[in-house]
């Protein structure tokens, strides 16, 4: 009878030990669920969060920046209009100086906007094709070229003639494009700024954007890359900045294999980095 006894115990344990087993693996596949929707949740408040910035940036563009130039251009033409014969021609040809300046400002910040919507959609295609470099910037200078020339700059272009890029043409275009007159803006007039671009032993281009012009603090440059601080500075004559160009840059050169960083010493003036496929890494 005791025999009996101790095999029902032992029976009735072991079904004890398997109901606990059991239970410990449900309760830990089950913290193994909560954990893993708990991280779900972390990463989609952090998307939410970059998407809430992007909103707040964007609209903070549409509402204050872009309406900048259009005041500018709004106040000298209708000095133009209502007294035009009252100035002379040095005066009349330096304001419509700054209304040109502003029309390209314009156009420049409404081309990044587009070009800023389509990435975030997902709506941006890349489409690289074989480019001579010396064309792209030939094209990029007559559009940034009044604005040297009035602010009495000097242009060095040290790229060689022959150096081909593997890269999409407008966002190369925009590249050169945002970087040039970020310098032009951040140089003071009679200021240098120079572009140069090579080829290192990975098969990539590495341009370089310097100036001697304002420069800044470490702090502001860590910034720089970052959507979610707002990074506004003005340039030596008063030009608006809104760090959209540069984030874009950073998107249009990584969506193409490169790379950019930026040295930059208070004072003493900026340097970009960046890079591009030199040919068709891709091999089709």
């Amino acid at each position: 009878l005791v025999g009996l006894i101790l095999l029902v115990f032992r029976i009735y344990t072991a079904g004890l030990r398997r109901k606990k087993f059991q239970l410990e693996r449900v309760v830990q596949s089950r913290t193994m669920e909560l954990k893993v929707q708990s991280e779900q949740l972390a990463r989609s408040n952090e998307e939410l969060n970059v998407l809430n910035s992007m909103k707040d940036k964007f609209f903070s563009i549409i509402a204050h920046d872009l309406k900048n130039p259009f005041n500018t251009i709004i106040g000298f033409t209708d000095l133009l209009i209502k007294d035009y014969d009252n100035y002379p021609d040095d005066k009349r040809r330096e304001m419509i100086g700054y209304v040109h300046d502003s029309v390209t400002s314009a156009y420049s910040l409404l081309g990044n906007l587009l070009h800023w919507s389509r990435s975030q959609t997902n709506r941006l295609q890349v489409r690289p094709s074989e480019l001579l470099v010396r064309e792209i910037v030939q094209s990029v200078n007559e559009l940034i070229y009044p604005m040297i020339k009035r602010k009495n700059l000097v242009f060095n272009d040290l790229t060689d003639g022959g150096l081909k890029v593997w890269a999409d043409r407008e966002l190369f275009g925009t590249i050169l494009r945002n970087l040039i007159s970020n310098a032009i803006k951040f140089t003071n007039p009679g200021g240098e700024i120079t572009l140069k671009a090579e080829p290192d032993r990975e098969g990539m281009i590495c341009f370089i954007v310097s100036d001697n012009g304002v420069g800044m603090e470490k702090e502001v440059l860590d910034k720089i890359f970052r959507i979610d601080v707002p990074v506004r500075a003005k340039g030596t004559e008063g030009e608006e900045g809104t760090g959209l160009g540069l984030l874009l840059c950073k998107e249009f050169v990584e969506k193409m294999g490169g790379k950019i960083r930026v040295e930059s010493t208070r004072g003493k003036g900026t340097s970009v980095f960046f890079t591009l496929p030199g040919k068709n890494l891709s091999g089709t």
